[in-house]
């Protein structure tokens, strides 16, 4: 009886999971962004500052993970290919405190 009750719990965990921690897929164009030093900002054209936040997510480092990777989304959608993150909220647990928040400046830089 345990042991049915055991199988039970784990597969309630991993169907938890894996909802909830599903992750973010990557936009062919937000693979290709990178992040650049504050002083190679001057050899790119800035679009502009943008900020994303997630807030689902089981732990903090599930909250981080999907803030960065809907952060290199927002970047590529808005026709930047490199960033600078100005701000990053420390992850707190996502269903208690609000998540993750980054903040980025957007660049278009010359390929290479």
């Amino acid at each position: 009886m345990f042991s049915k009750f055991k199988n039970t719990i784990t597969a309630i965990i991993v169907a938890v999971l894996t909802v909830s921690c599903g992750g973010v897929a990557l936009t062919q164009e937000a693979k290709k962004a990178r992040m650049i030093q504050p002083d190679w900002a001057n050899a790119c054209k800035m679009i502009g500052m943008e900020q994303v936040q997630s807030t689902d997510g089981l732990s903090p480092a599930d909250c981080k993970n999907k803030a960065f990777f809907l952060m290199l989304n927002k970047v590529a959608e808005v026709g930047g290919n490199a960033y600078v993150i100005t701000n990053q909220s420390e992850p707190m647990p996502c269903l208690l405190m609000g998540g993750t928040t980054i903040t980025v400046e957007v660049y278009k830089c010359p390929e290479k």
